[in-house]
Protein backbone atom coordinates (compact mmCIF):
# COMPACT_ATOMS: atom_id res chain seq x y z
CA UNK A 1 0.00 0.00 0.00
CA UNK A 2 0.99 3.48 -0.57
CA UNK A 3 -0.34 6.95 -0.13
CA UNK A 4 -1.91 9.21 -2.50
CA UNK A 5 -4.04 12.01 -1.59
CA UNK A 6 -4.72 11.09 2.43
CA UNK A 7 -5.89 7.41 1.86
CA UNK A 8 -3.89 4.46 0.72
CA UNK A 9 -3.68 2.88 -2.93
CA UNK A 10 -2.77 0.00 -4.06
CA UNK A 11 0.61 -0.71 -5.71
CA UNK A 12 0.40 0.03 -9.30
CA UNK A 13 -2.23 3.01 -9.16
CA UNK A 14 -0.75 6.43 -10.08
CA UNK A 15 -2.03 9.97 -11.23
CA UNK A 16 -1.67 12.08 -14.14
CA UNK A 17 -2.79 14.99 -14.07
CA UNK A 18 -6.15 14.49 -12.85
CA UNK A 19 -6.36 11.29 -14.35
CA UNK A 20 -5.87 7.82 -12.42
CA UNK A 21 -4.33 4.86 -13.66
CA UNK A 22 -2.81 1.51 -12.89
CA UNK A 23 -0.52 -0.46 -14.20
CA UNK A 24 0.76 -3.93 -12.60
CA UNK A 25 4.14 -4.67 -11.95
CA UNK A 26 4.93 -0.78 -13.01
CA UNK A 27 8.28 0.51 -13.16
CA UNK A 28 9.40 -3.43 -14.05
CA UNK A 29 10.75 -4.55 -17.45
CA UNK A 30 7.51 -7.28 -17.69
CA UNK A 31 5.08 -4.17 -16.45
CA UNK A 32 1.15 -4.59 -17.21
CA UNK A 33 -0.80 -2.65 -19.51
CA UNK A 34 -1.88 1.09 -18.38
CA UNK A 35 -5.97 0.76 -17.33
CA UNK A 36 -7.32 4.30 -16.91
CA UNK A 37 -9.50 3.88 -13.74
CA UNK A 38 -12.77 5.82 -13.14
CA UNK A 39 -12.71 9.23 -11.45
CA UNK A 40 -11.33 9.62 -8.03
CA UNK A 41 -14.25 8.86 -5.38
CA UNK A 42 -16.39 7.66 -6.97
CA UNK A 43 -17.86 4.14 -6.06
CA UNK A 44 -16.64 2.66 -9.34
CA UNK A 45 -12.90 3.74 -8.50
CA UNK A 46 -13.12 2.15 -5.18
CA UNK A 47 -14.50 -1.03 -6.77
CA UNK A 48 -11.52 -1.08 -8.52
CA UNK A 49 -9.22 -0.07 -6.04
CA UNK A 50 -11.14 -3.67 -4.11
CA UNK A 51 -10.47 -5.81 -7.60
CA UNK A 52 -6.62 -4.62 -7.69
CA UNK A 53 -6.27 -5.56 -4.30
CA UNK A 54 -7.60 -8.98 -5.13
CA UNK A 55 -5.49 -9.14 -8.08
CA UNK A 56 -9.00 -9.40 -10.63
CA UNK A 57 -8.60 -6.44 -12.51
CA UNK A 58 -7.48 -6.10 -16.44
CA UNK A 59 -7.55 -8.85 -18.81
CA UNK A 60 -4.97 -11.84 -18.85
CA UNK A 61 -1.46 -11.63 -20.28
CA UNK A 62 -1.08 -12.99 -23.68
CA UNK A 63 -4.20 -12.34 -24.60
CA UNK A 64 -6.12 -10.09 -27.32
CA UNK A 65 -7.56 -7.78 -24.60
CA UNK A 66 -4.79 -7.65 -23.20
CA UNK A 67 -2.87 -6.94 -26.32
CA UNK A 68 -5.64 -4.49 -27.07
CA UNK A 69 -5.36 -2.49 -23.56
CA UNK A 70 -1.62 -2.28 -24.08
CA UNK A 71 -1.88 -0.82 -27.73
CA UNK A 72 -4.97 1.71 -26.53
CA UNK A 73 -2.54 2.78 -23.77
CA UNK A 74 0.47 3.29 -26.20
CA UNK A 75 1.42 6.62 -28.16
CA UNK A 76 0.78 4.93 -31.50
CA UNK A 77 -3.10 4.89 -30.44
CA UNK A 78 -2.63 7.91 -28.36
CA UNK A 79 -1.77 10.16 -31.18
CA UNK A 80 -4.13 8.66 -33.96
CA UNK A 81 -7.02 11.26 -34.47
CA UNK A 82 -10.36 10.95 -32.49
CA UNK A 83 -12.20 9.95 -35.70
CA UNK A 84 -9.19 7.31 -36.69
CA UNK A 85 -9.79 6.23 -32.92
CA UNK A 86 -13.57 5.77 -33.61
CA UNK A 87 -13.35 3.86 -36.76
CA UNK A 88 -10.38 1.65 -35.28
CA UNK A 89 -12.71 1.30 -32.17
CA UNK A 90 -15.04 -0.81 -34.54
CA UNK A 91 -12.81 -3.14 -35.76
CA UNK A 92 -11.39 -3.83 -32.04
CA UNK A 93 -14.37 -4.31 -30.88
CA UNK A 94 -15.35 -6.98 -33.10
CA UNK A 95 -11.59 -8.60 -32.73
CA UNK A 96 -12.13 -8.74 -28.65
CA UNK A 97 -15.61 -10.27 -29.57
CA UNK A 98 -13.84 -13.36 -31.92
CA UNK A 99 -10.51 -13.56 -29.58
CA UNK A 100 -10.49 -11.36 -26.31
CA UNK A 101 -9.70 -14.06 -23.50
CA UNK A 102 -7.66 -16.27 -25.97
CA UNK A 103 -3.76 -15.84 -26.57
CA UNK A 104 -2.53 -14.06 -29.18
CA UNK A 105 0.04 -16.46 -29.86
CA UNK A 106 -2.29 -19.34 -30.41
CA UNK A 107 -3.93 -17.45 -33.79
CA UNK A 108 -2.87 -18.66 -37.22
CA UNK A 109 -4.02 -18.32 -40.54
CA UNK A 110 -6.96 -20.75 -40.82
CA UNK A 111 -8.03 -19.16 -37.65
CA UNK A 112 -8.49 -15.61 -39.48
CA UNK A 113 -10.13 -16.67 -42.73
CA UNK A 114 -12.63 -18.50 -40.85
CA UNK A 115 -13.58 -15.44 -39.21
CA UNK A 116 -13.40 -13.71 -42.46
CA UNK A 117 -15.87 -15.99 -43.91
CA UNK A 118 -18.04 -16.36 -40.81
CA UNK A 119 -18.41 -12.63 -39.81
CA UNK A 120 -17.84 -10.57 -42.93
CA UNK A 121 -19.44 -12.47 -45.91
CA UNK A 122 -21.85 -10.16 -46.89
CA UNK A 123 -19.61 -6.79 -45.14
CA UNK A 124 -16.39 -6.90 -46.95
CA UNK A 125 -15.71 -3.07 -46.42
CA UNK A 126 -15.89 -4.07 -42.61
CA UNK A 127 -13.92 -7.18 -43.24
CA UNK A 128 -10.97 -5.06 -44.97
CA UNK A 129 -11.04 -2.56 -41.79
CA UNK A 130 -11.10 -5.14 -39.26
CA UNK A 131 -8.65 -7.47 -41.12
CA UNK A 132 -6.51 -3.83 -41.59
CA UNK A 133 -6.72 -3.04 -38.05
CA UNK A 134 -5.69 -6.70 -36.33
CA UNK A 135 -2.51 -6.32 -39.17
CA UNK A 136 -1.99 -3.05 -37.14
CA UNK A 137 -1.67 -4.23 -33.52
CA UNK A 138 -0.23 -7.85 -34.48
CA UNK A 139 2.81 -6.02 -35.99
CA UNK A 140 3.24 -3.49 -33.18
CA UNK A 141 2.39 -6.68 -30.64
CA UNK A 142 5.17 -8.98 -31.83
CA UNK A 143 7.90 -6.83 -30.58
CA UNK A 144 6.08 -6.19 -27.57
CA UNK A 145 5.93 -10.32 -26.78
CA UNK A 146 2.53 -11.27 -28.17
CA UNK A 147 3.73 -13.57 -30.35
CA UNK A 148 6.24 -14.31 -32.64
CA UNK A 149 4.90 -13.72 -35.83
CA UNK A 150 1.97 -11.83 -37.90
CA UNK A 151 -0.54 -14.61 -39.20
CA UNK A 152 -2.89 -11.89 -40.71
CA UNK A 153 -0.25 -11.23 -43.43
CA UNK A 154 -1.21 -14.89 -44.67
CA UNK A 155 -4.89 -13.78 -45.11
CA UNK A 156 -6.14 -11.82 -47.58
CA UNK A 157 -9.08 -8.82 -47.04
CA UNK A 158 -12.27 -10.00 -48.11
CA UNK A 159 -13.57 -9.35 -51.84
CA UNK A 160 -15.46 -6.48 -52.83
CA UNK A 161 -16.39 -3.71 -50.56
CA UNK A 162 -14.84 -1.06 -52.83
CA UNK A 163 -16.33 1.66 -51.29
CA UNK A 164 -13.55 1.79 -49.29
CA UNK A 165 -11.87 3.74 -51.06
CA UNK A 166 -13.12 6.83 -53.14
CA UNK A 167 -13.72 7.32 -56.67
CA UNK A 168 -13.52 10.19 -58.89
CA UNK A 169 -16.60 12.17 -59.44
CA UNK A 170 -16.66 12.31 -63.62
CA UNK A 171 -15.75 15.13 -65.16
CA UNK A 172 -18.73 17.20 -65.97
CA UNK A 173 -19.83 17.16 -62.80
CA UNK A 174 -17.12 18.79 -61.04
CA UNK A 175 -17.58 21.11 -63.88
CA UNK A 176 -21.33 21.51 -62.95
CA UNK A 177 -20.41 21.98 -59.32
CA UNK A 178 -17.74 24.35 -60.10
CA UNK A 179 -19.89 26.18 -61.93
CA UNK A 180 -23.38 26.29 -60.14
CA UNK A 181 -22.50 25.41 -56.88
CA UNK A 182 -22.81 28.05 -53.89
CA UNK A 183 -19.43 29.30 -53.39
CA UNK A 184 -18.80 27.63 -50.46
CA UNK A 185 -19.34 24.17 -52.51
CA UNK A 186 -17.63 25.69 -55.40
CA UNK A 187 -14.00 26.21 -53.47
CA UNK A 188 -14.25 23.15 -51.40
CA UNK A 189 -14.82 21.05 -55.09
CA UNK A 190 -11.19 23.53 -55.81
CA UNK A 191 -9.80 22.96 -53.28
CA UNK A 192 -10.18 19.14 -52.68
CA UNK A 193 -9.16 18.42 -56.07
CA UNK A 194 -6.42 20.57 -55.92
CA UNK A 195 -4.71 19.06 -52.34
CA UNK A 196 -6.16 15.85 -51.43
CA UNK A 197 -6.68 16.67 -48.13
CA UNK A 198 -9.82 15.40 -47.00
CA UNK A 199 -12.71 17.59 -45.91
CA UNK A 200 -11.55 18.04 -42.06
CA UNK A 201 -8.72 19.80 -42.95
CA UNK A 202 -10.10 21.81 -46.31
CA UNK A 203 -12.39 23.83 -43.87
CA UNK A 204 -9.57 24.97 -41.99
CA UNK A 205 -6.83 25.82 -45.34
CA UNK A 206 -6.70 29.93 -44.95
CA UNK A 207 -4.28 32.17 -46.94
CA UNK A 208 -1.78 32.35 -44.51
CA UNK A 209 -0.59 28.85 -45.19
CA UNK A 210 -0.20 29.64 -48.76
CA UNK A 211 3.67 28.91 -49.07
CA UNK A 212 5.54 29.11 -52.51
CA UNK A 213 4.35 27.01 -54.46
CA UNK A 214 1.86 25.22 -52.43
CA UNK A 215 0.07 25.52 -49.30
CA UNK A 216 1.09 23.96 -45.79
CA UNK A 217 -1.86 22.46 -43.90
CA UNK A 218 -1.70 20.06 -40.38
CA UNK A 219 -3.30 17.01 -41.14
CA UNK A 220 -5.78 16.05 -38.74
CA UNK A 221 -6.62 12.33 -38.85
CA UNK A 222 -2.64 11.58 -39.16
CA UNK A 223 -1.84 14.22 -36.51
CA UNK A 224 1.34 15.32 -39.22
CA UNK A 225 2.00 19.15 -38.48
CA UNK A 226 3.48 21.37 -41.46
CA UNK A 227 2.55 19.31 -44.47
CA UNK A 228 3.24 21.11 -47.69
CA UNK A 229 0.95 19.98 -50.44
CA UNK A 230 2.44 21.19 -53.62
CA UNK A 231 -0.33 23.13 -55.82
CA UNK A 232 -0.10 23.78 -60.19
CA UNK A 233 0.09 26.80 -61.79
CA UNK A 234 -3.76 26.78 -62.29
CA UNK A 235 -4.89 25.82 -59.45
CA UNK A 236 -2.56 28.97 -57.56
CA UNK A 237 -3.98 31.55 -59.97
CA UNK A 238 -7.66 30.65 -59.29
CA UNK A 239 -6.95 30.38 -55.35
CA UNK A 240 -5.18 33.81 -54.79
CA UNK A 241 -8.09 34.97 -57.11
CA UNK A 242 -10.12 34.34 -54.30
CA UNK A 243 -9.06 37.78 -52.38
CA UNK A 244 -9.50 36.56 -48.76
CA UNK A 245 -8.32 38.07 -45.96
CA UNK A 246 -4.77 36.06 -44.62
CA UNK A 247 -6.78 34.56 -41.63
CA UNK A 248 -10.15 33.85 -42.91
CA UNK A 249 -10.83 30.54 -44.39
CA UNK A 250 -11.13 30.35 -47.64
CA UNK A 251 -14.76 28.10 -47.23
CA UNK A 252 -16.78 29.64 -45.28
CA UNK A 253 -20.55 30.13 -44.96
CA UNK A 254 -22.46 33.55 -45.84
CA UNK A 255 -21.11 35.39 -42.89
CA UNK A 256 -18.05 34.98 -43.60
CA UNK A 257 -17.39 32.36 -40.29
CA UNK A 258 -15.92 29.08 -40.99
CA UNK A 259 -17.84 26.24 -41.68
CA UNK A 260 -17.32 22.54 -39.58
CA UNK A 261 -17.23 19.65 -41.25
CA UNK A 262 -20.32 18.74 -40.62
CA UNK A 263 -21.82 21.88 -41.79
CA UNK A 264 -20.47 21.99 -44.93
CA UNK A 265 -21.10 18.07 -45.38
CA UNK A 266 -24.72 19.12 -44.64
CA UNK A 267 -24.91 21.77 -47.63
CA UNK A 268 -23.22 19.18 -50.00
CA UNK A 269 -25.49 16.91 -49.25
CA UNK A 270 -28.61 19.20 -49.05
CA UNK A 271 -27.67 20.81 -52.64
CA UNK A 272 -26.72 17.13 -54.53
CA UNK A 273 -30.13 16.58 -53.80
CA UNK A 274 -31.50 19.15 -54.90
CA UNK A 275 -29.92 18.15 -58.38
CA UNK A 276 -32.01 16.15 -60.09
CA UNK A 277 -29.00 15.28 -62.60
CA UNK A 278 -27.17 14.31 -59.62
CA UNK A 279 -29.41 12.02 -58.04
CA UNK A 280 -28.20 8.47 -57.89
CA UNK A 281 -24.40 9.00 -58.23
CA UNK A 282 -23.74 8.64 -54.45
CA UNK A 283 -21.45 11.48 -54.71
CA UNK A 284 -18.79 12.23 -51.38
CA UNK A 285 -16.95 15.14 -50.64
CA UNK A 286 -14.01 12.62 -49.90
CA UNK A 287 -14.49 11.71 -53.68
CA UNK A 288 -12.07 15.03 -54.64
CA UNK A 289 -9.29 12.82 -52.78
CA UNK A 290 -9.41 10.30 -55.74
CA UNK A 291 -9.61 12.94 -58.32
CA UNK A 292 -6.53 14.34 -56.88
CA UNK A 293 -4.45 11.24 -57.19
CA UNK A 294 -6.08 10.34 -60.27
CA UNK A 295 -4.67 13.89 -62.28
CA UNK A 296 -1.22 13.37 -60.73
CA UNK A 297 -1.19 9.79 -61.88
CA UNK A 298 -2.36 10.92 -65.42
CA UNK A 299 0.04 13.59 -65.15
CA UNK A 300 2.78 10.98 -65.05
CA UNK A 301 3.63 11.31 -61.17
CA UNK A 302 4.50 7.84 -59.51
CA UNK A 303 2.63 6.05 -56.49
CA UNK A 304 5.33 7.38 -54.31
CA UNK A 305 5.80 11.11 -55.25
CA UNK A 306 1.70 11.36 -55.21
CA UNK A 307 2.22 9.95 -51.65
CA UNK A 308 4.58 12.55 -50.13
CA UNK A 309 2.77 15.21 -52.15
CA UNK A 310 -0.99 14.25 -50.92
CA UNK A 311 0.40 12.76 -47.47
CA UNK A 312 -0.84 9.63 -48.24
CA UNK A 313 0.74 5.88 -48.03
CA UNK A 314 1.27 4.28 -50.98
CA UNK A 315 -0.82 1.46 -50.38
CA UNK A 316 -3.71 4.30 -50.23
CA UNK A 317 -2.41 5.80 -53.84
CA UNK A 318 -2.95 3.12 -55.30
CA UNK A 319 -5.96 2.48 -54.27
CA UNK A 320 -7.63 5.65 -55.36
CA UNK A 321 -5.90 4.87 -58.75
CA UNK A 322 -6.28 1.45 -59.16
CA UNK A 323 -8.70 2.37 -62.26
CA UNK A 324 -6.63 5.03 -63.76
CA UNK A 325 -3.15 2.88 -63.38
CA UNK A 326 -5.28 -0.21 -64.93
CA UNK A 327 -6.67 1.85 -67.93
CA UNK A 328 -3.24 3.10 -68.21
CA UNK A 329 -1.46 -0.90 -68.17
CA UNK A 330 -3.89 -1.56 -71.04
CA UNK A 331 -2.86 1.39 -73.20
CA UNK A 332 0.58 0.64 -72.41
CA UNK A 333 1.33 4.83 -71.77
CA UNK A 334 -0.12 7.66 -69.81
CA UNK A 335 -3.29 8.54 -70.51
CA UNK A 336 -4.66 12.10 -71.79
CA UNK A 337 -7.27 13.78 -70.05
CA UNK A 338 -9.25 16.82 -70.93
CA UNK A 339 -7.79 19.64 -68.83
CA UNK A 340 -10.46 21.41 -66.63
CA UNK A 341 -8.16 23.13 -64.26
CA UNK A 342 -9.42 26.90 -65.77
CA UNK A 343 -12.55 26.40 -64.46
CA UNK A 344 -11.45 27.12 -61.19
CA UNK A 345 -10.82 30.91 -61.97
CA UNK A 346 -14.75 31.21 -62.41
CA UNK A 347 -15.64 30.11 -59.09
CA UNK A 348 -17.78 33.04 -57.14
CA UNK A 349 -16.50 35.16 -54.36
CA UNK A 350 -17.90 35.77 -51.40
CA UNK A 351 -21.47 37.92 -51.41
CA UNK A 352 -21.97 37.09 -55.11
CA UNK A 353 -25.73 34.97 -55.82
CA UNK A 354 -25.57 31.66 -55.87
Amino acid sequence: MRKGVGVALPKGVYRVRRWWYYQERRGKPDHGPNIKLPDFGTPEFWAKMSEIERGETGPAGGTFDALIAAYKAHAKWLNLSDGTKRTYGFALTRISGRWGPLRVDGLSPPAIQKFMDDAFRNQAAMGKLVHAVLRTILKWGVPRGYGTLNPAREVEAPDGGDERFAKPWPEDVFRKVVAEAPVELARMAVLGRATGQRVSDLVRLRPRFRDGAGIVTDIQKTKKTAHWCPLDQADIAAIDGWKVFANATYIAGEDGRPLTTSALRSRFAKWVGAQPDLKGLRLKIHDLRAMAVCDRRIRGDSHQRIAAAVGLSVRMVMGYSRGIDQRMAACGEREQNEAVKTLASGVKTLGEKS
